[in-house]
């Protein structure tokens, strides 16, 4: 459930006049539009339009995005053929549509890279950055943002180097590295205060929001928003506001305030509603359903739900559509209308499943834009008649517009032309079917792990039944036997019986078989509990059913990280959180002892989690903080 939205940060485009309201500007650049004398004039006012319109109308923003690309087009203007890219993708991202926004700012940084406007190019190279942080890719987020900074550095821009240090706070609060996050969302704030920007300003603060509502700190979240709610209505940005508006409900609704939850909700819809943002609209709406489900108010979720289900299908808006058909299904369960939420359940999967592929299918196209571009350079390389060599030179320039614009035959007659065509099919058939093995071995790598850790845990299942059934036994019968006068004797037989039940459970909790895995790991931390290190746990939105393999995974991880924790960590303070995320189960323990040693980080106990995150087709992260302490992530599908 998308209920807490990270707000959007962009260098280029933040800096707007806030004193005018949006209608004025909006009318006088409709003035100056019928008045324009030269293309040059109009295109001015195009992309002003459609700015201006993205914050109170996104449908004529996209108009006059495409207008202004149009006209550009028309005259060949390469620098406003890229800000018509720019602006198309600032469309896409104020709808929440990301992914869409990428390639138009990929098509928009080709024509800066040419046209050598260092601005231009730093601006752009931090709006792609942002989207990918949206989208949760921190490598490629990482790698454009570090683009940017470094031609702002160059620039001497401090205003814009203040925004790509909130740009670092939303890559590290998206790795849920807490502590850097916010060290950059503060000094992202007081470098925009010292500018005198106050709307940068507070934008850092509502990032803080999220950030502290994401660390479970609740209550200062609350103070925080609230602080913002009374200053930011003054820059009449209802996008952001509803943003905030938004993360306000998230937060009583996990304090269990659903009634103020309900009515920020409500206020973050109406600011939606009032521009037409339709992504904004379902998600919202969406939350308004759940929280009148969880206030038991079944009648009253309906009308939200379908509201939210209806905007998602007809915008095409996936991520949004999954989550409605998925509290459609939570109504019916709460109606008694089993058959219905079971269907709806099948839709949700299937929602799920065609956003996985998606991504999938546009990683393997831009992993073949990449490799038909190399091919192409190493065969211009390989060439020794000049001509030719020229030849392929000026279609190697071309390649990445061709290839973007799906001009497949002519790459295909040219390379025929050359004699290069068997040459690429053969390549890339060597390339394809070394793929093919490399992906075979490492599946059946996999499965040859997962039944080996089968077959271990299935060994101590039995040897954990054989200490507690016929040890045990043994050692119970044999302390009937002695005498009770004999204290001593009795008190060390007692002590063994004891230790013999603990590596029992150890080995194999019955908790977890009978209990399941929240319960178990409950069990787990209580046991551990001692006056040196303080343990915390909570899980939530978990789903009813874990597989066996998934649970025995995570209950063994979390064991070795207490264990970690206790013996070498010198922490006072250990957390660990187990939570459901999309179709994946999150474990994530954080301690601030001293950290890990590289040693240390290569032990068997990390190396034995590792092994069987990987088994899983999971992934395990581990990361030392600068300040001290570690963090554990683990992520494993549920089933």
């Amino acid at each position: 459930m998308r209920s807490l939205i990270i707000c959007v940060i962009f260098c280029s485009w933040c800096a707007t006049a806030f004193g005018q309201s949006s209608d004025s500007l909006i009318a006088n650049y409709k003035l100056q539009l019928l008045n324009a004398k030269t293309d040059s004039q109009k295109l001015n006012c195009l992309t002003q339009l459609s700015w201006e319109y993205g914050v109170v109308d996104i449908d004529s923003a996209l108009k006059y995005a495409n207008d202004e690309l149009n006209l550009a087009r028309r005259i060949n203007s390469p620098y406003w053929i890229s800000m018509g890219y720019n602006d198309l993708s600032i469309v896409a991202i104020r709808r929440g549509n990301y992914n869409e926004a990428i390639p138009y700012l990929k098509e928009s940084l080709r024509i800066r890279i040419q046209l050598k406007d260092s601005n231009l190019l730093a601006s752009t190279y931090s709006k792609i950055s942002n989207c990918y942080v949206q989208l949760g890719d921190n490598e490629q987020s990482l790698q454009y943002l570090f683009s940017a900074l470094k031609i702002y550095e160059a620039l001497n821009d401090k205003g814009n180097q203040a925004t790509l240090l909130g740009g670092l706070g939303l890559v590290f609060l998206s790795l849920k590295d807490y502590t850097k996050a916010e060290y950059y969302f503060v000094n992202s704030a007081k470098l925009h205060a010292s500018l005198g920007d106050d709307y940068m300003y507070w934008l850092m603060q509502i990032n803080l929001v999220n950030l502290y509502s994401e660390k479970r700190d609740f209550a200062k979240a609350l103070t925080l928003g609230g602080k913002i709610e009374k200053v930011f209505s003054k820059f009449e940005d209802p996008s952001t506001s509803a943003t905030l508006y938004g993360n306000m409900g998230y937060i009583y609704r996990q304090i269990k305030n659903n009634e103020s939850g309900l009515s920020y909700y409500l206020k973050a819809k109406a600011l939606a509603v009032s521009i037409n943002d339709s992504a904004g609209i379902a998600t919202y709406s969406q939350n308004i359903g759940n929280t009148y489900l969880d206030m038991n108010k079944v009648s009253s979720a309906y009308p939200f739900i379908m509201e939210a289900l209806n905007v998602s299908s007809k915008f095409g808006l996936l991520e949004e559509e999954k989550n409605a058909r998925y509290s459609l299904a939570k109504y019916y369960m709460l109606k008694g209308e089993g058959e219905k939420a079971i269907n709806e359940l099948d839709l949700f999967v299937s929602i799920s499943d065609t956003i996985a592929k998606r991504k999938s299918v546009e990683a393997t196209q831009e992993m073949e834009t990449r490799y038909s571009t190399e091919l192409k350079q190493n065969k211009i390389n390989a060439l020794s008649a000049e001509n030719k060599v020229k030849q392929l030179e000026i279609e190697n320039k071309n390649a990445s517009l061709s290839i973007a614009r799906r001009n497949n035959i002519l790459l295909f007659l040219v390379l025929l032309a050359s004699g290069a065509f068997a040459f690429i099919v053969v390549s890339k058939q060597k390339v394809t079917n070394q793929l093919r093995l490399s992906t075979a071995l490492a599946e059946e790598q996999r499965r040859g792990i997962a039944s080996v850790i089968s077959a271990q845990e299935e060994e101590r299942r039995q040897i954990a039944r054989d200490l507690h059934d016929s040890i045990g036994q043994q050692l119970a019968a044999l302390k009937l036997s002695i005498n009770e006068e004999n204290t001593k004797s009795a008190d060390l037989l007692n002590s063994t019986i004891h230790d013999v039940r603990q590596i029992s459970h150890q080995m194999m909790p019955v908790t977890l078989e009978r209990q399941g895995l929240a319960i178990a790991l409950e069990e787990l931390v209580t046991n551990a509990k001692n006056d040196i290190v303080k343990i915390n746990f909570e899980s939530f939105n978990l789903p009813s059913e874990i597989s066996p393999q998934v649970q025995l995974t995570l209950f063994r991880a979390a064991q070795e990280i207490i264990s970690n924790t206790l013996k070498h960590s010198k922490a006072s303070l250990l957390n660990i959180q187990l939570y459901l995320s999309g179709r994946k189960l999150i474990l994530f323990a954080e301690d601030n002892g001293i950290g890990l040693s590289d040693s240390r980080k290569e032990g068997m106990g990390l190396l034995n989690i590792k092994t069987r995150v990987n088994a899983l087709e999971g992934e395990f992260r581990l990361d030392n903080r600068a300040e001290g302490g570690c963090a554990i992530t683990i992520i494993v599908p549920c089933v």
